[in-house]
């Protein structure tokens, strides 16, 4: 049995997810078998872990998996780009950057164009200041392996705080102009 396999049906601990263990039974008895629905009501973090080698992807799942988190792994930036682009749920993606035949750079750049809310950590054994520059340019978060799995599970919670921070900001601005319209009148800018 693979990693993915596992992972699909599993549950994270009671403290971190919106229902309890039980609540989760109790949708499946309900006839919720979609596992991404299920996930999504009970608050699991959808991570992509994409890397052409089989150890670092099974690796890397495991970490997260081990932490709470849901994965799907894939050996290629084509594939993980697909599923995504075709409406599949994700909230962060890992990357490595030499992959084939999308390497991660150009998954990334394809990533901001088309999915700019999922936010995308680049793991790679570049050790290459310029590639790092770039990479976080384009709103990526960017680590180097060996990778220890603290430094993965606080980038990965960074990166979660920084779409949720988003996210709000977002919300507040639209129920600013929401108030401004119903009113009538504009508010001065500071």
């Amino acid at each position: 049995m693979s990693i993915e396999d596992d992972n699909k049906g599993a549950l994270i601990p009671a403290q971190t997810t919106a229902l309890s263990r039980a609540g989760a039974v109790s949708l499946a008895r309900r006839g919720l078998r979609d596992v991404e629905a299920a996930e999504e009501i009970r608050g699991v973090m959808r991570i992509f872990v994409v890397d052409d080698e089989e150890c670092v992807r099974a690796t890397i799942s495991a970490m997260l998996t081990n932490a709470g988190y849901s994965c799907r792994t894939f050996a290629g930036g084509l594939e993980a780009l697909a599923l995504l682009e075709s409406g599949a749920g994700c909230d962060l993606l890992t990357s490595d950057l030499l992959n084939s035949p999308l390497d991660g750079f150009s998954l990334l750049t394809r990533m901001k164009e088309n999915l700019p809310d999922i936010p995308v950590i680049m793991v790679t054994a570049i050790h290459d200041p310029s590639v790092a520059t770039a990479c976080s340019q384009l709103g990526a978060q960017y680590l180097t392996k060996p990778l220890e799995r603290e430094q993965l599970l606080v980038a990965v919670r960074r990166a979660f705080e920084d779409r949720r921070l988003k996210l709000e900001k977002l919300r507040l601005g639209e129920r600013g102009q929401g108030c401004v319209r119903a009113s009538g009148t504009a508010l001065a800018k500071p």
